[in-house]
């Protein structure tokens, strides 16, 4: 499963399909995937804090004594 939900969710990035999630139907490996959207999921779509959480300079995490 997560083969296959990894794999999908790349093409999702490689065709600039952000802001969703893979969703399963069945049983793998005969299972229909398919993309939702976020905020059909949640509501509404929670993002990251980038300045906050991330320096960008280093890429990693900020306050995790790295």
């Amino acid at each position: 499963m997560g083969l296959l939900f990894g794999a999908r969710a790349a093409e999702a990035v490689a065709a600039g399909e952000f802001g969703k999630l893979v969703s399963a139907r069945g049983i793998a490996p005969a299972c229909e995937l398919s993309l939702v959207d976020l905020s059909a999921v949640l509501g509404k779509i929670n993002t990251v804090d980038v300045d906050r959480y991330y320096d960008t300079e280093r890429y990693h995490l900020k306050n995790i004594g790295m």
